[in-house]
């Protein structure tokens, strides 16, 4: 978020960007010393293997194949979504880039919700290729090990949990525990793609637009209701097309399902975040996702605190 400062002082300019025009420039200089004939070759080389290696991977669609495109390659995989084949690649070493890439409107245009996305560049060999070929395949073989969820249309209860424990503080006492134990980031992604695979089945019949969470790079659905025979109690429901996504929204369920609006509105979510390192271990699309569901879960909450909400989500 942003936080302005009084005037007249918010309409500074502040310091410019001292260091990335240094960077810039040594860049410049760097690449003027070699020889852009050669640069070519190799990328083109980079790209033509690439190209090959990624085509034979079942269930990869790469997008974009114009005769002259530059060293990278776009492509999407079948049943997973762009920010799970990202953090995928990043457990094994691999980095990509997944998202809109600035061009949101090109991709609604084509109905594609986001890309993964390999760069090339002179410094990346055959080799780097190979470990992101490698890396894909064990993509490939995740999705296939992924349970299915089935749900019969018109005919599903919604089963909402029990609160997982005697108020938000608790359960964050006990998620923060177990963060501290797994110690290095590669196996709290983990956890955290593990709690969503044990989140709580969300029928189609409440994956509606009404309660689309907006904001979000991949699909969010969240359903609240106050708990039949209570007037101030909230549970909800909530599911999402990306696994790591599934993960955060199985932590916020942990957090808040069950419990008082109250205490929903009294506990320090952000401040919570930060003991966990999520601020810093997130890409600003999960982050600006994660407090988007946040966002929606308080503003239900306080609607049911002022006792205007109470009956409108009774029995959602």
């Amino acid at each position: 978020k942003t936080s302005w400062n009084e005037l007249p002082y918010k309409f500074e300019a502040g310091t410019p960007n001292i260091e990335g025009a240094i960077g810039l420039g040594a860049a410049v200089d760097y690449v003027q010393s070699l020889d852009f004939a050669d640069i070519e070759r190799h990328e083109r080389d980079l790209l033509t293997y690439g190209t090959e290696k990624l085509k034979g991977i079942p269930g990869l669609r790469i997008v974009g194949n114009a005769r002259d495109k530059s060293g990278v390659i776009s492509f999407t995989v079948e049943g997973i979504s762009p920010q799970d084949v990202g953090l995928i690649l990043d457990m094994e070493g691999v980095a990509i880039r997944t998202g809109h890439h600035c061009c949101q409107p090109v991709m609604d245009r084509f109905t594609i919700s986001g890309t993964a996305r390999a760069s090339f560049a002179m410094y990346n060999t055959r080799d780097d290729i190979d470990a992101l070929f490698k890396a894909l395949v064990k993509v490939v073989g995740a999705i296939k090990k992924k349970p299915v969820q089935v749900s019969v249309s018109g005919k599903t209860t919604p089963m909402y949990p029990d609160p997982a424990g005697a108020s938000p503080e608790a359960v964050a006492t006990d998620v923060q525990e177990t963060f501290e134990f797994l110690g290095d980031w590669p196996q709290r992604y983990q956890y955290i793609i593990e709690m969503g695979e044990k989140l709580p089945f969300m029928p189609v019949e409440l994956k509606t637009e009404a309660n689309r969470v907006h904001g979000c790079q991949s699909t969010v659905h969240l359903a609240a209701r106050v708990k039949p025979g209570t007037t101030d109690i909230m549970e909800f429901l909530a599911d999402s097309d990306a696994d790591i996504v599934r993960g955060l929204v199985a932590m916020l369920q942990k957090l808040f399902s069950g419990q008082k609006v109250t205490d929903i509105l009294a506990f320090d979510v952000q401040g919570y975040f930060a003991k966990l390192n999520l601020d810093s271990h997130l890409s600003m699309t999960r982050r600006n996702g994660l407090y988007g569901m946040v966002k929606r879960i308080r503003a239900l909450a306080t609607e049911v605190a002022a006792g205007d909400g109470a009956q409108r989500h009774e029995g959602r």
